[in-house]
């Protein structure tokens, strides 16, 4: 993305046109999450291309006032490549992986206990000893194209689930 598409995006849930119901859900859970003082719980996103998930995502975390990270599963291969990404996140950071059905199956099982207690569990070579490494917790943001392609594993991890629909014509006129 570059940075002159970041520049025409909305930063906050109220400059996004359309979504009202998504918006509405999506700021009460913040506003919950803030008055909680917790992360938000995680949220999978799915709609066609274009709709907006990865703006949703960004103004997601201009509202929560955190940080974003954002990802692509076609280019996280091994759990490897996320320990890094996860191991770095701040207090209440914003994950986004976007087609997170793309995501391999060991990639899916590392992430599990990541989202459930934030913490990561890394097997030690051949033995059967394990290291684990807390987390600080986070909110991962899942966005699909093919929700039926994210395992049900993997989508049961998920707290909230927003399909968003193509925009009507009067918000397309707006």
């Amino acid at each position: 993305m570059s940075t002159n598409d970041n520049a025409l995006r909305p930063v906050s849930l109220a400059d996004i046109i359309g979504l009202t119901d998504t918006k509405r859900r999506v700021k009460m859970s913040i506003d919950a999450a803030k008055a909680r003082n917790e992360s938000l719980g995680h949220i999978l996103i799915d709609g066609a291309k274009g709709l907006g998930k990865t703006t949703l995502a960004l103004s997601m975390a201009h509202e929560i006032g955190t940080n974003l990270q954002i990802g692509n599963a076609a280019t996280i291969k091994s759990p490897k490549e996320l320990f890094q990404v996860l191991r770095d996140l701040e207090p209440r950071d914003v994950f986004f992986i976007d087609e997170i059905h793309s995501l391999p199956r060991t990639v899916e099982e590392f992430l599990f206990t990541a989202m459930e207690d934030f913490r990561i569990v890394i097997p030690m070579g051949r033995t059967n000893n394990i290291v684990s490494v807390d987390l600080e917790p986070f909110t991962l943001i899942g966005a699909t194209t093919h929700v039926g392609k994210v395992s049900p594993p993997l989508r049961d991890r998920f707290r909230f689930k927003e399909q968003l629909n193509p925009y009507s014509d009067d918000e397309i006129h707006d």
